[in-house]
């Protein structure tokens, strides 16, 4: 069965997904985190979310423990938390918590159509983007 290729490294990540034109798909986790490790062995293995992480973004996992100071870069306060950048760097989601493969799809399609730029899937409901913390619009 494929898997998802993550990346470690956000700057690497961010070459690879401006040469290829495609966006960002950054998890950040940890292994203490029992819905990350769910998402790991469930989510992250559904054959629908699979080909979409590998044929549709560049997908990277950073765990806040290891690589703190890029979390708190990124305004993470809850693992685990994802956020889909543009390859320029523009937020086009963030959804933090748990997030079934069903949900996932939904999740990702919409960010990649742009088609309703102005809402961000969160547990509990959609919020407007403007409701994000600030994020750079650059890596370190």
């Amino acid at each position: 069965m494929p898997e998802v290729r993550w990346y470690t490294s956000l700057e690497t990540a961010r070459r690879v997904a401006v040469a290829e034109k495609r966006p960002l798909y950054v998890e950040f986790s940890a292994v203490w985190c029992g819905p990350c490790q769910d998402m790991q062995h469930g989510t992250y293995r559904d054959p629908e979310v699979v080909r979409r992480l590998r044929e549709r973004f560049v997908p990277v996992r950073s765990d806040i423990d290891n690589q703190a100071a890029i979390a708190a870069r990124y305004g993470v306060t809850a693992v685990p938390d994802a956020v889909v950048l543009d390859p320029d760097g523009t937020p086009l989601l963030r959804a933090t918590g748990y997030h079934d493969a069903a949900v996932f799809v939904q999740m990702v399609d919409a960010a990649l159509a742009r088609s309703h730029p102005e809402r961000v899937s969160r547990p509990g409901g959609f919020y407007p983007l403007e409701s994000l913390p600030q994020l750079p619009l650059n890596f370190p």
